[in-house]
Formats: structure tokens, sequence, C-alpha cells
């Protein structure tokens, strides 16, 4: 999937350095985040109300977010 000229390159510059920050998880491609946010305008392109479409956006920026430390 193509996310058009020098979109993914932007959108890898913000993961990486939400990475290196701590605050996103550092495993995923631009191109998985560009399908999860798209997947949600897809699904939510009917008539779906906008607190639907915020609550399953939330989903995604959770899905970013780094998992917590197992303990040992």
């Amino acid at each position: 999937m193509s996310c058009g000229r020098g979109q993914g390159s932007r959108l890898g510059v913000i993961l990486a350095a939400g990475a290196r920050a701590g605050s996103l998880r550092a495993d995923v491609a631009p191109e998985d985040a560009t399908v999860m946010v798209l997947g949600v305008f897809v699904a939510t392109a009917g008539d779906d109300t906008p607190e639907r479409t915020a609550r399953l956006l939330d989903l995604v920026v959770d899905a970013l977010r780094p998992r917590p430390e197992p303990e040992s």
C-alpha cells in the first residue's frame, strides 16, 4: 500500500520520534498505522456517529502505545 508521495516517510519520522521518546511502540510500520486509520474511516463512512469514530480512533491510539513490561 502506498501512503502517497512522502506521506509514509513523514509518518515514519513521527512514529520513530514517539518510539525514541517511549510514547509509541517501536515495532509499528508507517504502513500499518495508515491501514489502521483508513480502516476506521472505511468502517465509519456510512451512517456512523462521530462518537463511534472517536472511540475507534482511540483504540488505534491505544494500539500504538508501548506495552507494559511483564513483571518478573
